[in-house]
Order: structure tokens, then C-alpha cells, then sequence
């Protein structure tokens, strides 16, 4: 079983939220007040990150293969993170997870 460039991206959507825009903009600007909750805000991303690499190595736990699900994993959060900033930008107006198949679907059409 082949392990498309984007197996990151069902986990993704699996993990993806309902999120109240006002209540989510409000703890990033906690999160964003000070160098201290920066640095630990900007951490989560590397910890979700992993969690998405160990769970791909589960589904294709070859050695070989760890290089290439680095590389998934780290595209996939990638995407999570620019389609939050682009829910952010706009206010919230759409579901997150439309920005979150969008931000995937740029990254299809790019590679």
C-alpha cells in the first residue's frame, strides 16, 4: 500500500474542530502576548508534528520509509498552520476545516 505525499492530511481533518472564532482568537492573543507563551505556543506545532509522523509510522512502519513521513508530517502541519492563519485573517467567517482542504489543495497543486 502506497503512501500518497498527503497521508498526513485524512489525520488532519480527523483531528480538525469546531471552533468558535472569538473564543480561539482571544487565547492566541494570550498565547501571543509575551516571548515566554510565544515560544510555547509556537512548540505545539512541533508536538503535533510528531504525533502525526508516529502516527504514520504505525500505518507504514518500514525504517525506509521514516525520511519520506518525516516530510509528510511536517507538510501537513504546515497546512494546518497557514489555514489557521488564514481562518485568523479572516475573521473566522468560514468553517476552519474549509481552510484547512484548501490550504491541502494548494499544496497539491504546488508539488
Amino acid at each position: 500500500m502506497g503512501l500518497t505525499a498527503y497521508g498526513g492530511e485524512t489525520g488532519i481533518y480527523r483531528c480538525s474542530f469546531q471552533a468558535d472564532y472569538k473564543q480561539t482568537r482571544v487565547i492566541e492573543r494570550l498565547m501571543c502576548a509575551n516571548e515566554s507563551l510565544r515560544i510555547r505556543h509556537q512548540a505545539k506545532y512541533v508536538e503535533k508534528e510528531q504525533a502525526v509522523f508516529d502516527a504514520l509510522c504505525q500505518m507504514w512502519p518500514q525504517p525506509k520509509r521514516q525520511p519520506a513521513l518525516r516530510i509528510v508530517a511536517m507538510m501537513s502541519i504546515g497546512a494546518l498552520r497557514l489555514a489557521i492563519d488564514n481562518w485568523n485573517r479572516d475573521q473566522g467567517k468560514r468553517p476552519i476545516a474549509t481552510y484547512l482542504k484548501e490550504a491541502f489543495a494548494d499544496l497539491k497543486s504546488e508539488i
